[in-house]
């Protein structure tokens, strides 16, 4: 549907403002803390869907959003955390596909089919 082609669009749009810089010159932050059901764009908050997760870093966006989507782990639910117009569906799928029923991983293998980087990563912790 058209949210399929949002999300691939997104990683389209990405991809042509990166284009824009010179090879090596961006640094990815992901802050993945007080992680919410809804974007902050609605002009209000929820409470966190699971605890503080922490900041990463890298140098490829694809590897970067593949980490931090796979850290937001459905066994990590805060019970309750939900509006009540949104319901957690059962079943084993991702967190945030329970909830919206979209696929959290559609704009990053666009962005891997296009060359933007790699699904692959290591984590490396630091205190």
């Amino acid at each position: 549907g058209s949210m399929l082609y949002f999300q691939e669009a997104m990683a389209r749009t990405t991809k042509a403002v990166l284009d824009t810089f010179e090879p090596n010159r961006v640094l990815y932050l992901t802050a993945l803390l007080n992680v919410t059901p809804l974007c902050d764009c609605w002009g209000f908050t929820t409470p966190s869907l699971v605890p503080d997760i922490g900041i990463m870093a890298s140098k490829d966006i694809v590897a970067i959003e593949q980490a931090a989507i796979d850290s937001i782990d459905a066994k990590n639910y805060i019970p309750g955390s939900l509006p009540e117009q949104v319901a957690l569906n059962e079943g084993d799928g991702h967190l945030l596909f329970r909830i919206w029923g979209k696929d959290p991983y559609l704009q990053v293998q666009t962005a891997a089919e296009i060359g933007l980087g790699s699904r692959e990563y290591d984590l490396v912790e630091v205190e």
